[in-house]
C-alpha cells in the first residue's frame, strides 16, 4: 500500500455528497481535529452528550431511569444554571474540559476545580441543594479529594470536586482569569486555559493523560497557528 494517496481529486456529485480524500491518514486526521475545534461550544455540548449517552446505554443503572436524551443533556445544563445563580467560583477541568477543546472521547464523570474557601463552599452546598440532590452541611467541611468521593448528578453521571490542580502553579484566580467562558445553552461556563490543562494532564501522567497531552499540543499549535497574535 503507498504511502500517499495518489488521487484526491473529487467530482463535482463527489464534493456534493460530502466525500472527502486526503494525501494520507494524517492530513485526515488533521482535517478533522480543524473541524473539531471550529464546531462552537453549543456544538462540542452537544457532541461530547452523544457520546457519554452511548456510553451510558451500558450501565444498567441509567437505563434504569428511563431518562431520554433531553433530561440527559439537561442535567448539566441545571448544574451549570445552579453553580452560576448561586455565584460559586468554579472552572471546568478534566475530560470535559478536553473535549470543548476538540478533542473527543468518552467520559464517564464531570470534574470542577472549585475556589477552595468558606464562602464558595457554602455556595457549593446551596447549588447542589438547589440542584435538587439534597442539602449536605458536610460540603463546608469535608475533603474534595479524587478518589476519596464523588457526587451523583442527575442522569447518572458522578461530579468530582477538585481544590488543587497537581502541576499548576498558578492561583485559582489566575486560572480563573485565564479560563475560556464558553456560552453553552445559555449558561456562561469557564474551562480550564489549554495551557493549564496541559500542565495538568502532563503531572498525572496517566496513559490516557499522556493520550490527551497529544492530542492538546496538536490543537494548541492549531489555535496559534488561526490566532498568532493572541497570547496562548
Amino acid at each position: 500500500m503507498p504511502d500517499q494517496n495518489p488521487d484526491v481529486a473529487l467530482t463535482p456529485e463527489e464534493a456534493a455528497a460530502g466525500i472527502r480524500k486526503y494525501r494520507n491518514a494524517e492530513e485526515q486526521d488533521l482535517a478533522r481535529l480543524k473541524e473539531a475545534i471550529n464546531r462552537t461550544p453549543d456544538e462540542k455540548f452537544s457532541f461530547l452528550m452523544g457520546l457519554m449517552r452511548l456510553q451510558k446505554a451500558f450501565d444498567r443503572s441509567v437505563l434504569s431511569k428511563k431518562s431520554g436524551n433531553e433530561s440527559f443533556d439537561d442535567a448539566y445544563i441545571k448544574l451549570w444554571k445552579c453553580l452560576n445563580e448561586s455565584n460559586v467560583r468554579y472552572i471546568m477541568i478534566g475530560d470535559f474540559a478536553t473535549n470543548f477543546y476538540g478533542f473527543r472521547h468518552f467520559t464517564g464523570n464531570v470534574d470542577i476545580y472549585l475556589e477552595d474557601t468558606v464562602e464558595n463552599r457554602r455556595k457549593l452546598r446551596q447549588a447542589y441543594n438547589a440542584y435538587g440532590m439534597g442539602d449536605f452541611p458536610s460540603f463546608e467541611t469535608m475533603q474534595f479529594i479524587p478518589g476519596w468521593v464523588d457526587f451523583p448528578l442527575q442522569n447518572g453521571a458522578r461530579l468530582d470536586i477538585m481544590t488543587s490542580m497537581k502541576g499548576i502553579d498558578a492561583s485559582f484566580d489566575e486560572c480563573l482569569a485565564l479560563a475560556p467562558k464558553m456560552t453553552i445553552r445559555g449558561e456562561i461556563v469557564p474551562v480550564l486555559h489549554i495551557n493549564h490543562l496541559l500542565a495538568n494532564k502532563k503531572a498525572i501522567a496517566r496513559l490516557k493523560d499522556q493520550l490527551d497531552v497529544q492530542e492538546l499540543e496538536k490543537i494548541k499549535k492549531l489555535l496559534e497557528e488561526d490566532n498568532p497574535e493572541k497570547e496562548s
